[in-house]
């Protein structure tokens, strides 16, 4: 009599938990000492001059994200040519973009100064957007922050001057605006904290020429300032930024035939559950259950599901998280492979389409030699992944495609007795 047993085994298949749609995030977290250069950024402006270095230490302000993590920089204005640097960002559609930041200003002049702005993603690009100026108030004790869109002349003020060496959060909010030249550029200095979206402070008044957000930019001006930054954010929702639905972890694990999915929240802003859904391969996400959040909490919290004795095949979990006001953002993937141990089988590749890395999973169910290749469309061999004698057990391969045109490819897996061929999608 054979005996069938069946195998459930789990995968964290991503590395970003959070919910959140946060497109970049910056937390100098260098050794002191280090040029943004050395990390990801790059110059487009005064190269090599009195270069933005690293510093020890990090700016806190309560509630926010990206409070007390990693170090700092230091933006330093005055005469002479000076380094500025940009890091860029990728963007899946053109949405409205918020950035937020923490900065903390030493010192500024009578003469009002941008140390910080937006640009599109071309180093050659002079075109600044959204530009953070400092000013002294007059008193010596106080500054004044203003925005602009891309004008040094025409800048609106926050109404309150704010005493030197205070922390403050700013969220820069670029809209984009059907028409030519009339994108709208927002600022918001130290909003309560959680929160929706309120009321701007600061809205841009100057016309000048419309980009695509696509780089964030620290500048050191000409006039004699001394500022702080740290905890940049960039995000296409108020929510992502400030508090939003954070995860620690998403996991699942095999309980006998059944997978136990576990996830941690950090904090959560207006948070009205999870919806959890599930796809085999090869299929559509659909919702399995619905678990109740918390709403507003900043502190964390833990949640669990159990799905029962799914039928074989590859699975993959994600958690849609929604707002009270129906907003909604995904969790990455979880992926679960069950299996009945007497199946030769192989699972569709994920992701796909892909560029360049995929990962193949795939089952062999007696010792035998086996081969997996990869063909194109006219049916010709274009790559060898695995040609050996191999054990009864499960395996998994990554397929880099770095060199390969786009299209359809096809991958089989084949032994003395059986073989199985499924397709994939690359996409550059």
């Amino acid at each position: 009599m054979k005996h069938f047993v069946k195998l459930v085994l789990c995968f964290v298949i991503f590395s970003d938990l959070s919910f959140s749609q946060v497109i970049m995030q910056e937390d100098f977290n260098y050794p002191a000492g280090d040029t943004l250069n050395d990390h990801g950024w790059f110059a487009h402006s005064g190269v090599g001059l009195n270069t933005i270095l690293v510093e020890d230490g990090s700016l806190e302000f309560s509630g926010y994200i990206g409070s007390g993590i990693g170090n700092k920089v230091k933006v330093i204005g005055g005469s002479g040519s000076r380094e500025d640097v940009s890091k860029t960002f990728t963007t899946d559609s053109v949405q409205n973009i918020y950035v937020s930041l923490l900065f903390k200003v030493n010192a500024a002049t009578a003469n009002a100064d941008y140390f910080f702005h937006l640009r599109d993603e071309l180093p050659s690009s002079t075109m600044y957007r959204s530009r953070i100026f400092v000013q002294d108030d007059g008193s010596g004790l106080k500054f004044k922050v203003g925005l602009s869109k891309a004008s040094s002349s025409i800048i609106e003020y926050y109404p309150t001057a704010i005493s030197y060496g205070s922390t403050v959060l700013a969220i820069l909010k670029y809209t984009y605006t059907q028409g030519a030249s009339n994108d709208i550029v927002q600022l918001w200095i130290n909003p309560a904290l959680p929160g929706s979206e309120p009321p701007t402070d600061v809205t841009a008044s100057d016309v000048n020429s419309d980009i695509i957000v696509g780089a964030v930019a620290l500048r050191q001006g000409a006039q004699a300032y001394n500022v702080l930054v740290d905890g940049l954010r960039v995000a296409y929702q108020w929510n992502d930024l400030p508090l939003p639905v954070e995860l620690i972890s998403f996991n699942c694990k095999p309980t006998g035939t059944n997978i136990f999915l576990s996830w941690v929240t950090a904090t959560e802003t207006n948070n009205s559950g999870f919806y959890i859904e599930r796809m085999k391969s090869g299929n559509e996400y659909t919702p399995i259950a619905f678990i109740e959040g918390r709403g507003t909490f900043s502190e964390s919290s833990s949640y669990s599901y159990l799905d029962i004795a799914p039928d074989n095949g590859t699975y993959f979990y994600r958690l849609k998280q929604i707002d009270f006001d129906g907003s909604y953002s995904y969790s990455q993937e979880v992926k679960a492979i069950v299996n009945n141990l007497n199946e030769f089988s192989l699972s569709q590749n994920f992701p796909n389409p892909f560029n360049p890395t995929t990962r193949i999973d795939y089952y062999i169910d007696m010792r035998s030699l086996v081969s997996l290749k990869i063909f194109d469309l006219l049916g010709n061999q274009v790559a060898y992944l695995i040609d050996e004698i191999l054990e009864p057990g499960n395996y998994s391969v990554t397929f880099n495609a770095s060199g390969f045109s786009s299209g359809v490819y096809f991958y089989r897996l084949e032994n003395e007795l059986q073989s199985i061929t499924k397709k994939f999608t690359i996409m550059k």
